[in-house]
């Protein structure tokens, strides 16, 4: 039976889902998730111009195991094809996600990422 995403609740600016505090992440077993995501969703968008920092980023927008998630999708392979293509949003079939929990940002959070987006065709 599928998993959740380790734990929920938490929530950056532009994100869903997408991170858990450290001392919590730290009592957690593994930090990497391989997935079959329900209704996913990939978003090119400019994000950070309210905080003087203008940057496009790619985000996974997705079901999993009846909750919704937004990650940022850090594979290299899958990001240089989507920010090479207009901002816009992109519904993807036949996608696997693998997401990895990454180490606790000088915030104090770990946040939940796309690290390889694994698709029958190519992006």
């Amino acid at each position: 039976m599928p998993a959740p995403l380790w734990t929920n609740g938490d929530s950056s600016h532009y994100g869903l889902n997408d991170r858990v505090r450290d001392e919590a992440a730290a009592k957690l077993n593994g930090s990497l998730m391989l997935i079959a995501p329900e209704e996913l969703t990939v978003k090119v968008a400019t994000q950070g111009a309210e905080f003087g920092a203008p940057r496009r980023r790619v985000r996974a927008d997705f079901r999993h195991v009846g909750s919704r998630y937004n990650l940022v999708v850090t594979d290299p392979s899958a990001e240089w094809a989507l920010l090479a293509a207009p901002d816009a949003e992109y519904n993807m079939k036949d996608t696997y996600l693998c997401v990895s929990l990454g180490e606790a940002y000088k915030d104090g959070w770990c946040y939940k990422l796309v690290a390889a987006v694994i698709r029958k065709q190519p992006l």
